[in-house]
C-alpha cells in the first residue's frame, strides 16, 4: 500500500491536470513564475499522510508516510513545472497542467483517474 501511495504522490506531480481559477501571478525565486493559488500544502484527500508543500520562493517538497523529496517549482500557462533537487526515495519533476480552486487540488491523470487534494 506504500509503494502505491508513492507512485499516487508521483503521479500528483507528473500528471496534473486543468488549469487555473481565482489565481495570480508572481515572480519567485529565480524569476520563476508563482500561482499564489497554489501556494500552500495540500494533503491528499484519501490519506492525510501524503502532502505537498508549495512556497512563495519557488520550491516545494512533497512527504509521504516514509519519503521526502524537494526540489522547485513554477507556473504559467495553465501549467506546472516541478524539478526535483534533493530527496532520492522517488522521483517527481514534470511539467503538467493543474486545477486548483481555494480548497481543492484536482487532479486529472492521462489514465481517466482523478485524485483531490485538499488545502490544509
Amino acid at each position: 500500500m506504500k509503494k502505491i501511495r508513492i507512485v499516487v504522490l508521483i503521479l500528483f506531480l507528473g500528471l496534473m491536470a486543468g488549469c487555473s481559477s481565482g489565481s495570480s501571478s508572481s515572480s519567485g525565486g529565480g524569476g520563476a513564475t508563482i500561482d499564489s493559488a497554489v501556494v500552500g500544502t495540500w494533503k491528499l484527500s484519501t490519506d492525510s499522510s501524503n502532502t505537498i508543500t508549495f512556497k512563495n520562493d519557488g520550491t516545494y517538497t512533497v512527504t509521504s508516510a516514509s519519503c521526502t523529496v524537494s526540489g522547485t517549482w513554477s507556473a504559467s500557462g495553465g501549467n506546472i513545472t516541478t524539478t526535483q533537487t534533493s530527496g532520492s526515495c522517488m522521483t517527481t519533476g514534470a511539467t503538467t497542467p493543474y486545477t486548483v480552486t481555494s480548497t481543492t487540488f484536482t487532479v486529472q491523470h492521462s489514465n481517466g483517474s482523478t485524485e483531490v487534494w485538499v488545502k490544509s
